[in-house]
């Protein structure tokens, strides 16, 4: 190849590597990224055919995951078992969780965290009693996880970010329901978003909410939002539960649809009908069925010994009142 067309190739790389950089960065350095070694190299000798499902709380969500979860693993011989912390700030009931199943000896654990910290000495412990920790949906600062599927929490707040700024024209008022207090999933979103929103000028974020995913909750904040802020242009919300309490709080003012743009991560058929109705602008699909079904695989996989990715992204699409029937429903819909 000609001197000249090296340098031309260079420029062309560097240039895109600007465009794609600029357009939805990375996370926050330091987010940890795959298993520790030893954890990696461990050869495992599960004593039951137990696998125990660990999540923060019941729900639409959470029941898909569990569907993805539970089928995959009765298909693989296993004996899947559910276990639920009641909310994300009931730490110590996951804990306990915990302990008690690795008491129990269970052949493996696939945990959604209610933090990405307090449940360290507890996965270091499973390890040690020679049971491999799939960490899902919330990382956990461990180099003793066996292995990690995530959702791209930074790429889904820019997405959510961008839907939201699209719909109000890149200025305005935006309040944003953010989610539960000190998770690093919600954080990691909220600060991708502020990112985003900050190249905007005429964007100005009047409140910002902490809470679980709660519905009623939601329109109860939301409603005070409407009363301190009548002007607002539009609604950031973490989770679908929480999106569809903004929606109907816009709704019980008398507020003409569309007329407040409300972004959500997640669907359900009530959030899917607000889409359709002009309630919602924007929802951020993801796959709790594929992310069930890709964890208990992950699990097989690591429990006998055999060749695995330790590490996945999940992917997540947006879609409005156009795109909404055209979906794929099979990562989010228990069949």
């Amino acid at each position: 190849m000609k001197k000249w067309s090296w340098w031309v190739l260079a420029v062309a790389l560097l240039a895109l590597g600007i465009l794609v950089g600029y357009t939805i960065p990375r996370g926050a350095p330091g987010t940890p990224t795959g298993s520790g070694a030893g954890a990696q190299s461990r050869k495992w000798e599960p004593q039951s055919r137990v696998v125990a499902y660990v999540l923060p709380n019941d729900g639409p969500y959470y029941d898909l995951k569990w569907a993805g979860v539970s089928k995959e693993l009765e298909r693989l011989g296993y004996q899947p078992q559910k276990y639920t912390a009641a909310g994300y700030k009931n730490i110590k009931a996951q804990t306990d969780i915990l302990e008690n199943l690795i008491q129990k000896k269970v052949a493996g654990i696939i945990l959604h965290s209610v933090s990405d910290t307090a449940v360290v000495p507890f996965v270091d412990r499973a390890y040690d009693a020679g049971i491999p920790v799939i960490a899902e949906n919330v990382e956990i600062s461990s180099d003793k996880v066996a292995g990690r599927v995530m959702l791209s929490n930074y790429q889904n707040g820019w997405e959510l970010a961008m839907a939201l700024t699209q719909a109000i024209h890149g200025k305005g008022k935006i309040a944003a329901l953010v989610g539960p207090p000190g998770l690093e999933t919600t954080d990691e979103m909220w600060k991708a978003a502020k990112e985003y929103f900050s190249r905007f000028a005429g964007i100005q974020i009047v409140r910002e909410e902490y809470l679980q995913a709660n519905t009623p909750e939601a329109l109860e904040r939301v409603q005070a939002i409407l009363a301190a802020h009548p002007d607002i242009s539009g609604i950031y919300t973490w989770y679908v539960q929480n999106g569809i309490g903004a929606a109907e709080a816009v709704r019980q003012a008398g507020i003409p649809a569309g007329r407040i743009p409300i972004v959500a991560k997640d669907t359900n058929a009530q959030g899917e009908q607000l889409v359709r109705d002009g309630y919602m602008t924007a929802l951020l699909v993801g796959e709790p069925v594929a992310m069930g079904r890709t964890s208990a695989r992950m699990l097989d996989a690591i429990l006998k010994g055999q060749q695995t990715e330790r590490h996945v992204l999940m992917r997540n699409y947006l879609v409005d009142r156009e795109s909404i029937q055209n979906i794929d429903r099979s990562g989010f819909e228990a069949r």
